[in-house]
């Protein structure tokens, strides 16, 4: 989907393209194996109501660490690849941004530390309020180390954006293992982010210092664009951490730590399923940038039908084989009953997803256009949206019911990203949709 560009693009090549979509494939297998490893490690020691608390730890996590960027990272990506030539612009473009992460991130984790006994409060759960004081601490590294991956991804240097992806999750599940040996109490499994951050910011810092660095002479004029842009889609990043969690969340509020762990072992092959998809935008979004800056919307109109026709039939067929599978497989890692709760929640999600599937790639398009604020909107509405289906069906049916809210959201995301994506850009996400007259049309 992302080859046909090479002509297009002599700068990337056929041979660069292949290796960057290997490194950021085999980042995901690793990426993926971590998650099911961690969950497995989690309910096999710790049993499926850690797990729940486990997971609503990372919920909030997650949340907060858009908090922690703050949009910055968007900002670092697009122009980084507009000044793909220009190495002291670049340099400016990341040390600006890795100053910014220290002040957000720093605010970000002293607010999550402070309201952290408001949190276990919410979901009725002081052993998830401790988890999260000692995750709070992650944040100020989680920022400066998305900076530099967000530097890497920009200037295309998939590889070192693969490592950097992989060693978060490789070191996650590292510290979850000795966490594991050593028998350590619950609530301090929350001290497993702050620990794989740190460690990944030093491996990151590493990679750059092998590099030539110039001094950063555009340093005060790339503070301000990169203010800018995060005051405008500063809310995109947390609402759309919401929106991806905000099931795990209200389970936790109007249930118990057992059901949320029921949910979320069925949820992390959905979340395995959305690392792809990150994976084929992350390949995408520096062409994309570039391919916007140009005008070149002929090609914007074919990587949207190449997406489409890609996509749909072979996660189609993955679904299909994996969840006829499922039962059978996972009756080996849970009870029988777990496993078959499991599957009806899983059928449930995938059915949305995989609608979801084929416009996940584009969710960055209106922040590549330079429409941050519009990005929020997008992301609030379909925010508002998913926490109305959480709290309405939730309250009805449990986990099925958070289970067909989320579903319900993905395609209600679809809707929305190809009515706001139109309206701003003339951009018609639908592969066989009209384009309007400011983009393409009139060409």
């Amino acid at each position: 989907m992302i080859g046909y560009l090479k002509d297009k693009y002599a700068l990337l090549g056929k041979k660069k393209i292949t290796r960057d979509l290997f490194y950021s494939y085999t980042a995901f297998i690793l990426m993926g194996l971590s998650g099911l490893a961690l969950n497995y490690l989690v309910v096999v020691s710790y049993g499926v109501s850690v797990l729940g608390v486990y997971n609503q730890i990372y919920a909030v996590y997650v949340i907060t660490c858009q908090c922690a960027v703050g949009g910055i990272h968007h900002s670092v990506l697009r122009h980084t690849a507009s000044y793909a030539d220009d190495s002291i612009n670049k340099d400016s473009i990341l040390c600006s941004g890795l100053l910014l992460a220290v002040f957000t991130g720093g605010l970000a984790a002293t607010f999550l530390f402070l309201c952290s006994d408001i949190v276990g409060s919410f979901v009725d759960s002081s052993v998830v309020g401790k988890g999260v004081a000692y995750a709070s601490f992650g944040l100020f590294f989680y920022g400066l180390n998305k900076i530099f991956l967000a530097a890497f991804n920009g200037n295309r240097d998939m590889m070192l954006f693969a490592v950097g992806q992989a060693t978060r999750f490789l070191c996650l599940i590292g510290c979850v293992l000795i966490c594991v040996v050593f028998d350590v109490d619950q609530s301090l499994l929350g001290l497993t982010f702050p620990v794989s951050e740190l460690l990944t910011l030093i491996v990151l810092c590493t990679i750059r210092l092998q590099e030539k660095i110039t001094f950063p002479v555009y340093l005060r004029s790339w503070l301000k664009v990169h203010i800018v842009y995060c005051v405008k889609g500063y809310f995109s990043q947390m609402f759309q951490a919401i929106n991806l969690r905000i099931d795990i969340l209200m389970l936790g509020f109007f249930t118990n730590d057992y059901s949320v762990g029921i949910y979320s072992f069925a949820a992390v092959f959905v979340e395995g399923a959305q690392a792809l998809l990150v994976v084929v935008r992350n390949n995408l979004n520096p062409i994309l940038a570039r391919a916007l800056i140009k005008k070149d919307f002929q090609s914007l109109k074919n990587v949207i039908f190449k997406v489409h026709t890609i996509i749909y039939p072979l996660l189609l067929l993955c679904f299909i084989v994996f969840f006829f599978g499922y039962e059978s497989v996972m009756s080996f890692v849970v009870t029988s009953d777990v496993a078959e709760k499991t599957k009806v929640l899983l059928f449930i999600l995938l059915s949305g997803f995989w609608i979801y599937s084929g416009y996940a790639p584009f969710g960055s398009l209106l922040v590549n256009d330079g429409h941050p604020g519009t990005q929020s909107l997008l992301l609030l509405s379909c925010m508002f949206l998913n926490i109305l289906l959480n709290s309405i069906l939730i309250n009805l049916w449990g986990t099925i019911g958070a289970a067909l809210a989320t579903s319900f959201s993905f395609v209600a995301y679809v809707l929305i990203l190809i009515y706001f994506v139109k309206r701003t850009t003339g951009i018609c996400l639908f592969p066989f949709g009209k384009w309007l007259d400011k983009s393409f049309d009139n060409e």
